[in-house]
């Protein structure tokens, strides 16, 4: 009689190591990571201990303390950990440092996940608590930094390295598709800013794409909350895109909340409270009224880095309102200059009065940065003509004028209650509507998921194959 094996797969989850390092020093924790392999779990005990280098991490592993009992110090010039073109979950600790221009983390690479971690600057001073910077050979960086608190601290991202060799990696950047409201982009969602210290707080550079959403700050002194630069030099273009929303900005004799100089993104459901120099975002581009040197120079009409539309030099490249590249730019000698037009789009971002918060423009660079062309401000009394309305679906005008957006939702476009902040109770929802010819509405923007993808545990449901030379029935 011919017998049969009967085999049932069922779902299994893989259970990978967890590596506890012997204390928390700078060399058990570094052994730990060593030994550790994709998937593994290295674990830091309590304690308190200072470290002199960073540790470093090439695997895609969690680095997990035991909370805010476990408390890492840099001891003098260094980062406190590093991390190089693989996709770390880092989380559950206390880091600190005093050295400004140094960071306490520095990440690159894509799909790396940093939370429930507080960080603090003990100097005069505030520092970078995380960097996240491309490479040459990990460009374009993307992650999420979630449920922190951030003492002192602010979060960089570059989308390449300061360094002339890395020009072109920047420049590959920009000829990428612009993805926004997708994954790829740094997200800093869900933390708190608190600090004695002015400056801003989240910033970027060098072909760079961030998302924050959901933060809450409470911050004093001179300059601005949230920025994004212009391109500023032969070899710092500027930020590629960005993306504010849901945050809750408490200012403290502030300058003002945000200064936006390049790229374009979406400023939206944004409240302000305390007190400000300037209730406004603030545009501007640095060529409009800086000589950078080199072939690049001013944006008036000669270089040949721009458009040159019209007498100004209209568009300049990489200014408010410019998208991707249609081919990768060659900066010396400059190739011909192809760059899409995608306006920045604001709406219903309120004052500390809960009216309006509107942009307006800096700096001399009215001739470069123009509303109803360059960007789209909010338009409380929209009608499809000029500006940015918000409303319901069934409200937004049936005729609508080339480039004018739309924000359709079920939610308040004057009430923000419960919509700003870390771990808001009601997150935003809606669809931004560009009209894209003559009475012609086309969804052109979703918030991307919230909370992030990276902040779910998948759990592998997938069969284990059978063994080899084994019959299935």
């Amino acid at each position: 009689m011919l017998g049969f094996l009967v085999f049932s797969f069922l779902p299994q989850s893989v259970e990978a190591d967890i590596h506890t390092a012997a204390t928390c020093s700078q060399a058990d924790v570094q052994a730990a990571v060593n030994a550790s392999i994709t998937g593994d779990t290295v674990a830091i005990p309590v304690g308190s201990c200072i470290w002199s280098s960073p540790v470093t991490v090439s695997k895609s592993i969690k680095l997990k303390g035991a909370g805010v009992s476990t408390i890492i110090t840099a001891s003098g010039n260094n980062n406190l950990i590093e991390s190089y073109g693989s996709n770390p979950e880092i989380s559950d600790m206390h880091l600190k440092s005093g050295w400004i221009g140094f960071q306490i983390i520095q990440i690159n690479g894509n799909g790396w996940y940093i939370h429930d971690i507080t960080f603090e600057a003990t100097g005069l001073g505030k520092l970078a608590a995380v960097f996240a910077r491309g490479t040459s050979v990990y460009p374009d960086p993307s992650g999420l930094v979630s449920n922190c608190t951030m003492s002192n601290a602010r979060v960089d991202t570059m989308g390449s390295a300061q360094l002339l060799t890395e020009g072109d990696s920047e420049n590959a950047i920009y000829a990428k598709a612009l993805g926004l409201g997708g994954s790829g982009a740094v997200y800093i969602e869900d933390n708190v800013f608190t600090a004695t210290y002015g400056g801003n707080f989240i910033d970027g550079n060098y072909s760079a794409s961030y998302v924050a959403r959901y933060n809450t700050f409470t911050v004093p002194g001179s300059g601005y909350i949230i920025e994004a630069h212009s391109l500023q030099s032969l070899i710092n273009r500027s930020v590629r895109k960005w993306e504010f929303y849901g945050n809750s900005l408490t200012g403290v004799s502030k300058i003002g909340p945000f200064f936006i100089r390049g790229g374009t993104g979406a400023a939206f459901f944004n409240k302000l409270s305390g007190t400000w120099g300037s209730q406004t975002i603030r545009l501007d581009n640095v060529r409009s009224f800086t000589d950078v040197g080199g072939t690049a120079g001013l944006c008036d009409g000669d270089s040949l880095w721009d458009g040159n539309s019209d007498a100004t030099g209209w568009p300049c490249r990489d200014q408010i309102g410019r998208g991707p590249d249609a081919t990768q730019w060659e900066n010396d000698p400059p190739s011909v200059f192809s760059q899409t037009s995608l306006p920045a789009y604001f709406w219903a971002n309120k004052r500390t009065d809960g009216t309006d918060l509107l942009a307006t423009v800096v700096n001399n660079s009215g001739n470069h940065i123009q509303t109803n062309r360059d960007y789209y401000d909010y338009n409380a009394s929209f009608d499809g003509t000029s500006g940015t309305g918000c409303g319901t679906l069934a409200s937004r005008p049936v005729t609508c004028t080339t480039g004018v957006g739309y924000w359709a939702t079920d939610q308040s476009c004057s009430d923000l209650t419960g919509m700003v902040g870390a771990n808001p109770a009601n997150p935003i929802s809606g669809t931004l509507y560009k009209c894209t010819a003559t009475n012609t509405w086309t969804a052109y923007y979703v918030p991307y998921a919230y909370p992030h993808p990276l902040r779910v545990e998948v759990v592998d449901t997938t069969p284990p194959a059978p063994p080899t030379g084994v019959t299935v029935i």
